[in-house]
């Protein structure tokens, strides 16, 4: 009956002795941390368990004595409930839970089925020596073995003696009468006074053991277990019956209880797929959204507050390219490990999708512990993670929201704690709890995210074009592309408002063919009026990682009928670095193409020289950040002045960028930088505005090429 679980397994009943941290957290009576038993029994405690081992050795005795026999009517069927209980104790129901494996075990249906038929002395010694085989398989200590052995057998004793004494059932022990109503209301009576007196010896128990009080245990527990008993007490009169009828019966209850062990094992685990994620094991989304929808009704229906906070692994995207998904699922794990081992009593963890996490903590809880558990959350996983016996550093960002304040559903407040979360990656200064501000300066990345298609869908993007410079002949030579979002409501957006978004997403790649088709129109139109100059355009990870991407451009160019030689695709260092082998192969592909190649913001990120010198770049581009401090910091102009000669002596041209006087312009021109772009040449324009700045002349365009190819 009061049946123990091993270390690692949590169990729906199990006797409070054995493994008291997870049932005392689990029935809710005690905070994780204050549940660790002590490392000796106190004087107490085995006091207590001599007590009620004695008492079961001594009402055994009494019982026996007073028996006229000891003799089960039905040997046999006697024999099928001894091994049916023995199999129900080792062989439980499991399935994966949250965190670890789950069982429950259906041993008290045939244990309660042994006093239904048999003696009372008989019947508890067998479901004694049950018992006591089912701890000592499972290497129980042999002072808690006989304890939890003695507690459920003379829990039945009691409660079976109780009932007979009031003439419930004249044939109750033996089974040999006639059946009637009062022996099925004896039966049930037994069993769930049995199921009380268990608990209360159970819980006084767990009060001598961990000095808490009894009953708020009682309490707990008596309304966590009650509907799982429910059934195998009903269950046990039944099978009394049925075995009654014959033999056959007998083996085909076998055969059921077999297929019944298997069918409610299979339900189990398809429930958890259903409801759990396969990696992690945590809750999914669909668990989540249900269990935070109860939370929040007993939250309105008691007037108190909750919190949902959302997490996001800082970088994931990058990682997972760069070190592979197998490394990336590690983290996720490792992660996950962390939130489920750190959480509260009661608090529900949860991965939403790809590196988004949630926890609910159901309250009632103040904004300052919700910061509490933020703050502890991103301090625990700044510890680096062991993958492979390699300490690898990961950082998160904490979005949160407050019921009823933010919201009164758990949709608005997983929608205001994504705007929080996107705010907190921008600030990058701890979690960040949601103001009515987040509204107004962006909506959430899931919002975000299907706007951005319907704008590319209404055409709400347009092209600026920032002039380029050639600093020998001082002529317009190119310009550089610049995606902008003219937002119904939110006016002229910058690409730090959406690109992050677009790159976690497939849209990236459909956003880049709409800004490379844009401006190659525009680059086809100028060519007509004789205006030749190269359109540079900005390419993401993401896009060199999508095998249509050469093929893709290469239809635009041909759609309007643009040589390669007039499209220059710029990316960053950190782009390369996340998958050089894959990145230079697709460059090779583009060059071959006959389109040119730019690495942008050069000395800014983790690109090594061999990484460079094996790449096919045409040229780079000197990050503002150094031309910037070219006038004032000897350190920043000795860096301009080793791109420019590193890039002459592999054979690449230079761009400088962020040229905003005429002095840099100069010093430029010194160090023999071949073009430059900036304010002071012009800032991202339309292309109207190109025109009109050729007209007056303040850009002198390239004599027109004797063979326009």
């Amino acid at each position: 009956m009061a049946e123990p679980i091993t270390k690692p397994v949590t169990t729906a009943r199990d006797n409070p002795l054995d493994a008291t941290d997870a049932l005392a957290a689990a029935s809710g009576a005690l905070e994780p941390a204050a549940v660790a038993p002590p490392a000796r029994y106190r004087p107490a405690l085995v006091a207590y368990i001599t007590l009620i081992v004695g008492a079961f050795v001594a009402l055994e005795f009494f019982l026996s004595r007073g028996a006229n026999t000891l003799r089960p009517t039905n040997v046999g069927a006697f024999g099928l409930f001894v091994a049916l209980a023995l199999f129900a104790g080792l062989r439980p129901l499991s399935w994966l839970g949250p965190s670890k494996k789950c069982e429950i075990s259906t041993s008290w249906t045939f244990l309660l089925c042994l006093f239904l038929s048999a003696p009372i002395p008989t019947a508890a010694a067998a479901m004694f020596c049950i018992s006591l085989l089912n701890f000592a398989v499972r290497r129980r200590p042999m002072l808690l073995s006989f304890y939890n052995a003695s507690v459920g057998s003379l829990a039945l004793m009691i409660s079976t003696v109780a009932i007979t004494a009031t003439g419930a059932s004249p044939t109750l022990q033996h089974g040999d009468g006639a059946v009637d109503q009062r022996w099925v209301v004896g039966a049930i009576a037994v069993g769930l006074m049995g199921f009380v007196v268990d608990l209360i010896i159970a819980s006084i128990g767990v009060s001598v053991h961990l000095r808490v009080s009894c009953g708020r245990f009682l309490r707990n527990r008596f309304t966590n277990l009650m509907a799982m008993d429910a059934m195998p007490i009903g269950l046990a009169p039944a099978f009394i019956l049925l075995n009654r009828t014959s033999l056959l019966a007998g083996a085909l209850l076998t055969l059921t209880v077999g297929a019944l062990y298997k069918t409610t094992e299979t339900a189990l685990n398809q429930r958890h797929e259903a409801t759990h994620d396969p990696l992690t094991s945590l809750a999914n989304r669909r668990a989540f959204h249900d269990q935070a929808a109860v939370a929040i009704a007993v939250a309105a229906r008691r007037r108190h507050t909750l919190f949902v906070l959302q997490l996001s692994i800082d970088g994931f995207k990058s990682l997972n390219d760069r070190l592979g998904r197998a490394v990336g699922d590690d983290v996720l794990q490792k992660v996950a490990e962390r939130l489920q081992d750190d959480r509260r009593a009661g608090d529900l963890v949860a991965r939403l999708d790809a590196n988004d996490f949630a926890i609910l903590l159901p309250g009632p809880c103040s904004e300052d512990e919700a910061l509490a558990v933020a703050d502890r959350i991103i301090e625990r996983l700044q510890s680096p993670l062991e993958l492979a016996g390699v300490p690898l550093k990961t950082t998160v960002s904490i979005g949160m929201v407050e019921f009823p304040t933010h919201g009164e559903d758990i949709d608005t407040l997983l929608s205001k704690a994504d705007m929080a979360l996107y705010r907190a990656k921008k600030a990058n200064n701890g979690p960040e709890l949601y103001t009515d501000d987040h509204t107004r300066t962006g909506p959430s990345r899931m919002m975000l995210a299907g706007e951005i298609q319907e704008a590319m869908r209404r055409g709400e993007f347009f092209l600026a074009y920032q002039p380029k410079l050639d600093l020998h002949s001082h002529a317009f030579i190119g310009v550089e592309a610049l995606v902008r979002w003219l937002h119904p409501e939110r006016g002229i957006l910058y690409p730090d408002a959406f690109i992050p978004t677009a790159e976690q997403t497939d849209l990236m790649q459909e956003l880049t063919e709409y800004v490379i088709d844009r401006a190659l129109q525009q680059c086809a139109l100028w060519h007509d009026e004789g205006l030749y100059v190269t359109m540079a355009v900005n390419v993401s990870a993401r896009n060199l990682h999508n095998h249509d991407f050469v093929d893709m451009v290469a239809s635009i160019l041909m759609r309007h009928n643009i040589n390669p030689m007039w499209l220059e695709l710029e990316l960053t260092e950190n782009t390369v670095m996340v998958d050089p082998e894959r990145t230079a192969l697709v460059l090779q592909e583009l060059r071959n193409l006959g389109v040119q190649i730019s690495l942008d913001d050069f000395g800014t990120g983790f690109s090594s020289l061999a990484n460079l010198r094996n790449l096919p770049i045409d040229r780079v581009k000197i990050d503002k950040t150094f031309v910037f401090g070219m006038l004032h910091s000897p350190k920043d102009e000795s860096i301009v002045r080793s791109i420019i000669d590193l890039a002459t002596n592999l054979g690449m041209g230079t761009v400088a960028e962020g040229v905003e006087s005429q002095e840099v312009l100069d010093r430029l021109a010194l160090l023999k930088c071949e073009a430059v772009q900036g304010y002071f040449i012009a800032k991202p324009i339309s292309a109207i505005e190109i025109r009109n700045m050729l007209n007056d002349g303040a850009l002198t365009p390239l004599p027109r090429p004797v063979s326009v190819p």
